[in-house]
């Protein structure tokens, strides 16, 4: 595979991502878990929002696939790098601290306040770059040892760093509930009182905020940042593992094989009581999943798109997919915008469904021109 041409199957993968985000689920997220759905539909609901806490839905998958492509993308530049491998070390600065500062500008949008949460895509995305790009350089066997160390790390902290009297204290009302004998294995993974709640919880005091905003309210945690890590490295290794092969099915199979295993092995972990799926904490056993969901749809996409004579049918996510960051700003902005506006009028009278369904796909068509005319212009935002 040539590192010098576009991968379109990169691309597409990027693109159908950044869809999904640009029209916002369809708006369909909104309903999970509405008692009046009939079951089929409640399923198709529950799928364009996050899983409360244990499990995960499509709608979970996003930020792995991001963060994975971002990993895809690091590999593909050190590959290209005119300077032997060596790191630029002023543009990865420049650029984790530009990812960090919109991360944070849009957790502080429409809160009123500058919100210094490193919790977001782009702020663990920007955090995790460094070590990214440094690890980018070496091989396959590297990068495999990087991501399952961080996996094991991770594991190991919830599990075995305690929970401080004056962290406990804190939590007071808010702490959960003891669980029963069956689900004492769980009782590290709590939601916002785990070792990484208990980080967050420790440097977020040392900034001008309220004591209630010292932990995330949804349980995500700056730590997650070490396992997310290991998901951008597996997008690095997909990419050495397809670079080294010529044949669109045998590089299908080299990336499809070793997700069914990571998929595997993830939900393994969780049938034995060994670590839970979790996305809100980015456990161990969720980032395989995650991982291998990722490469096995990377490799269908590099059997259909990769094969492609033409743009054809593909066209449309490679436009979305062009100017990614930006896209993603826009649609945290112009949905908020939506919704803000949605709630001002008299809609009342109409299905709900239908209407957070036309809303949606309504933004999303007028972000999906934005998209076409800055890629007719070829105008490509680059950090």
């Amino acid at each position: 595979m040539s590192a010098s041409a576009r991968i379109a199957s990169v691309d597409v993968f990027r693109g159908i991502v950044i869809g999904l985000l640009v029209f916002n689920g369809f708006g369909l997220g909104q309903f999970s878990g509405s008692a009046e759905a009939p079951g089929w539909l409640a399923a198709v609901f529950d799928q364009f929002e996050h899983a409360a806490w244990r499990g995960c839905t499509l709608w979970d998958m996003v930020q792995p696939a991001f963060m994975f492509l971002v990993g895809v993308s690091a590999a593909i530049v050190a590959g290209r790098s005119p300077t032997n491998g060596h790191v630029r070390w002023s543009r990865v600065w420049r650029r984790t601290a530009i990812l960090v500062l919109l991360g944070i500008g849009i957790s502080s949008y429409g809160s009123g306040q500058l919100d210094f949460k490193l919790t977001n895509v782009l702020a663990q995305i920007g955090l995790g770059y460094p070590a990214l790009a440094c690890l980018a350089r070496y091989g396959v066997r590297a990068n495999l040892i990087a991501a399952i160390g961080l996996l094991g790390i991770s594991w190991g902290m919830i599990l075995f760093v305690p929970l401080s009297e004056e962290f406990t204290r804190w939590l007071g009302q808010s702490l959960p509930s003891a669980m029963s004998d069956s689900e004492a294995w769980l009782q590290p993974w709590r939601l916002q009182a785990n070792a990484f709640a208990q980080f967050d919880f420790w440097w977020r005091q040392m900034l001008p905020i309220s004591q209630a905003s010292l932990i995330d309210a949804g349980g995500y945690a700056t730590l997650n940042l070490l396992p997310s890590l290991a998901t951008m490295l597996s997008g690095a290794i997909g990419w050495k593992l397809a670079q080294s092969l010529h044949c669109h099915k045998r590089r299908a199979i080299w990336l499809g094989m070793p997700g069914l295993v990571a998929i595997a092995l993830g939900l393994t972990l969780d049938l034995l009581e060994i670590c839970p799926i979790i996305k809100r904490l980015w456990s161990p056993a969720f980032g395989l999943v995650s991982c291998g969901a990722c490469c096995l749809a990377w490799s269908c996409l590099m059997l259909l798109a990769d094969r492609s004579s033409g743009p054809g049918w593909t066209r449309p996510f490679v436009v979305l997919g062009s100017n990614s960051i930006v896209m993603y700003l826009l649609s945290v902005v112009a949905h908020r915008v939506a919704d803000s506006i949605a709630r001002r009028l008299p809609l009342s009278t109409f299905d709900p469904v239908l209407l957070a369904v036309g809303q949606s796909v309504v933004v999303g068509l007028v972000l999906y021109a934005i998209a076409a005319a800055l890629y007719r212009r070829k105008l490509f935002v680059r950090l």
